[in-house]
């Protein structure tokens, strides 16, 4: 017998029945009376020594069948269920998708996470516990998991029902990619206990993985199931949605202040959708188009639905700079990628300092940018300026250090070509000789449009980086380039003589100084749109003084986090698309913006199948059927039969 509240019918118990109880000892008030004889009163001395309190109660059937029904009533409020099943208990890990395309609302009303989370809930009842009436049988147990861009346990195994509900019931939407590679290694690792004393064999009968989703999981492909080692309940119905899908703004070399706003739509619905797009400007509507979007049609190819897009392009002119928006009025069941933002700086000139024993090359080619400023110094004018002069009297953007060292180091951005700072954890060796660049990230800002291919150095230094170091290009000997912060001071690495390389005759060379300089220049060395990703974080520059920052969320609360001494703040993790800004007082230092922007979450139609490395697993739309008998409708009947049987027994004691 399980009890899923049982502190409701104990608290109810404990006051109904002792008043019930109660009431058989309270005595009538009589008027008294003066009579002759007592010889036909018997019944009325009778009815008085019932009445009388403090006296033992008598066997009396109608106290007797009120309290059954006032048992049977207490006892619904506690929500008995009665399990039948015999044997070992079993082990089950719930897998439930949290991921954007969840978001989606069904023809129902409700979301799939929504519809997801009430399925885990009934396939949690249906879990049977260790109790005296399933045959001496052990109990089931289960744990539960989320996944999306990241994964998270939301609770270990367990076998208490209602921790379970309520662990569901705390999962919250996010706005994620769906991948689940991780989450199902995570998973496995408790599926499959192992003991130490029989040689890493597990002892225990692997847990069953149960997945709620709608099907759409990006990365499948990675991970391989075992026959009859998980089942799918699928949710979600409804498959036309329209998104935006990419967003660019770029501001006119010659001019500036001329900014041009580049956006792709896409439809996934079968029917040509009609609808405007607008582009707003710090909230405010500036422009709009009417769009006719074409419907998906099927690849001949793939055999699958390709959505059908159209590219629309604004033009607006911006001094400054402000919060980009467009906006798709389109309703659809995902309202999450029907609006997209950039943060667009205002154009800045950059203050650049090149400290060098002697470089030609370096100096011809910075006096080609568009800088603000820009001056040469010594490595030995250098290191007997104080570093308050660079911060204070004449401050610098970035400082870019030519093989050289020096000991202190103003509050600022470099870039550095050659053996580099002696920075903490970093490592360097050298000088060596012969390196060839392999590989490079051109998504990262300061090597967009760069091309590092055949890049040679003669004479490089081996970089050891610590591990919050990000490597932006290896070469055939390790990193080439990498990206560091240390102190409220950014550093972008570059461990080769570039007097020592062919790179200064390649055409890239001149873009990755201009990409560079700008990428450093930007406030805290972010990106210069402020655009993230789902499941990313953010790190803002702020004054030393302040003590405490507010962070406003989209659609939540305000929060509020405290910086580390050199004046950075992190926050992470980003998990609703919207506008982050961050400010102290009235004063706002950054905004942050993450979109979706992902044509496969945005593409909502449920999976047909789902194939884990080529193995079709188990799919079933049904809801889970209880194995437990629940005893609360046996109850209400047996208590309606007691009070009908109390009553009838009452007249029939009246009429007598």
């Amino acid at each position: 017998m399980t009890w899923m509240t049982p502190m409701t019918a104990i608290l109810a118990g404990a006051i109904v029945v002792p008043v019930l109880v109660a009431l058989y000892f309270l005595k009538l008030r009589r008027r008294p009376a003066f009579i002759s004889s007592t010889l036909f009163w018997k019944r009325a001395v009778q009815d008085l020594q019932v009445n009388a309190p403090f006296q033992r109660l008598r066997r009396n059937i109608l106290l007797l069948l009120q309290l059954l029904a006032l048992a049977a009533l207490v006892a619904v409020l506690g929500t008995p269920l009665l399990s039948w099943g015999g044997g070992p208990g079993k082990r089950y890990v719930l897998l439930i998708d949290r991921s954007a395309s969840m978001n989606a609302r069904d023809a129902d009303g409700e979301t799939r996470l929504e519809a997801a989370k009430k399925r885990a809930r009934d396939f949690i009842k249906t879990l049977r516990e260790e109790n005296l009436f399933a045959g001496f049988g052990q109990g089931d147990e289960a744990m539960v998991m989320t996944f999306g861009s990241d994964p998270q346990v939301i609770c270990s195994f367990l076998g208490d029902k209602r921790r379970l509900i309520d662990a569901i019931n705390s999962i919250r939407p996010t706005d994620g990619r769906t991948k689940i590679n991780e989450a199902f290694r995570i998973a496995r690792a408790f599926a499959t206990p192992t003991d130490p004393e029989a040689m890493g064999r597990s002892t225990v009968t692997p847990a069953r993985l149960v997945l709620f989703t709608d099907g759409n999981i990006q990365d499948l492909g990675e991970v391989a199931a075992k026959e009859r080692e998980l089942t799918v309940y699928q949710v979600g119905t409804s498959g036309d949605n329209t998104a935006v899908v990419t967003l660019q703004a770029r501001r006119a070399f010659d001019d500036p202040e001329q900014v041009a706003v580049f956006a792709t739509l896409a439809n996934y619905g079968t029917k040509p959708v009609d609808g405007n797009v607008e582009l707003r400007l710090d909230g405010k509507t500036v422009s709009a188009q009417h769009m006719t979007l074409p419907g998906a049609r099927e690849s001949p190819e793939t055999k699958t639905n390709v959505a059908g897009e159209m590219g629309l392009t604004f033009s607006l002119r911006m001094a400054g700079g402000g919060l980009i928006e467009v906006r798709n009025s389109t309703v659809d069941p995902l309202p999450a990628d029907n609006t997209a933002w950039i943060v667009l700086n205002p154009p800045k000139r950059v203050s650049v300092l090149l400290v060098t024993p002697g470089n030609l090359v370096l100096e011809e080619a910075l006096k080609s940018l568009p800088l603000a400023s820009f001056e040469t110094l010594s490595p030995e004018a250098f290191e007997k300026t104080a570093p308050e002069v660079f911060e204070t009297v004449r401050p610098i953007d970035v400082i870019i250090l030519d093989r050289c060292t020096p000991s202190k180091l103003p509050r600022s951005a470099f870039l550095t070509f050659g053996p580099g700072p002696k920075l903490d954890g970093l490592d360097c060796q050298g000088p060596l000789d012969d390196q060839m660049i392999l590989d490079w990230r051109t998504n990262h800002p300061a090597l967009k449009y760069i091309d590092l291919e055949s890049v040679y150095a003669k004479t490089w230094w081996k970089h050891r980086l610590p591990g919050d170091a990000h490597v932006l290009a290896e070469s055939d000997r390790g990193p080439a380039m990498s990206l560091l912060t240390r102190q409220a001071r950014t550093f972008l690495l570059v461990n080769f003589d570039v007097l020592q390389s062919n790179w200064p005759f390649r055409p890239g060379f001149v873009m990755f100084l201009y990409n560079a300089v700008r990428f450093l220049g930007q406030s805290g060395g972010g990106s210069s749109d402020g655009s993230l990703s789902v499941g990313s974080s953010f790190t803002v520059k702020v004054p030393p003084d302040v003590r405490e920052v507010q962070i406003l969320r989209p659609g939540e609360t305000p929060i509020h986090r405290t910086p580390d001494p050199g004046g950075i703040l992190r926050y992470a993790p980003l998990d609703r698309v919207g506008v982050y800004r961050v400010q102290f007082g009235s004063k706002q230092v950054r905004a942050f913006v993450v979109n979706l922007l992902d044509p496969a979450e945005s593409n909502i139609h449920p999976a047909k199948t789902v194939a884990f490395g080529g193995q079709k697993a188990s799919v079933t739309k049904a809801v889970p059927v209880r194995a437990n008998l629940e005893l609360k409708p046996f109850l209400l009947i047996a208590a309606l039969i007691v009070l009908l049987l109390e009553w009838f027994i009452y007249n029939k004691k009246v009429r007598i």
